[in-house]
């Protein structure tokens, strides 16, 4: 997923009336898991017992819960929804657009800049100048 939004302004959709709030789209359900809030103070059905129990399938978990929504812009799921400019966050649903099946995905160039800030935010001298490794590696750069 890729965060284009201050992930606080979540915190705007909290309602204690809710166990759970998620971007509630009719035909990707299956998708509705991949970005909850939950109202904790609701939630003390779901411990650990719970969930492990057997009798408690994956379709069956929820049941007991009442579902508010959030908006769609909070869950983009590319490839499945319509393409849209304003997506908050971005669900890579079919596979981060690193893939040779997956590199022209919309939303792709925001997940390459990103990326690459992740990579390249520090100079090296600020991480490695005065370490016991500076010296062989500025030798082996003839500088």
């Amino acid at each position: 997923m890729l965060v284009l939004c201050d992930i606080w302004e979540l915190e705007d959709y909290i309602n204690q009336l809710y166990h759970i709030q998620c971007v509630q789209n009719p035909k990707l359900k299956f998708e509705w898991a991949s970005l909850m809030l939950f109202g904790n103070a609701r939630c003390r059905r779901m411990t650990p017992d719970y969930i492990n129990n057997e009798e408690n399938k994956v379709n069956k978990i929820w049941e007991w819960a009442d579902i508010g929504a959030l908006p769609a812009e909070y869950n983009h799921c590319v490839g499945y929804d319509a393409p849209r400019g304003d997506a908050k966050i971005v669900h890579f649903t079919q596979g981060i657009p690193c893939f040779k099946e997956t590199i022209n995905s919309e939303y792709a160039e925001a997940w390459e800049e990103e990326m690459q800030s992740c990579l390249f935010t520090v100079p090296w001298e600020d991480i490695m100048g005065g370490s016991v490794h500076e010296k062989r590696v500025r030798r082996g750069l003839n500088v």
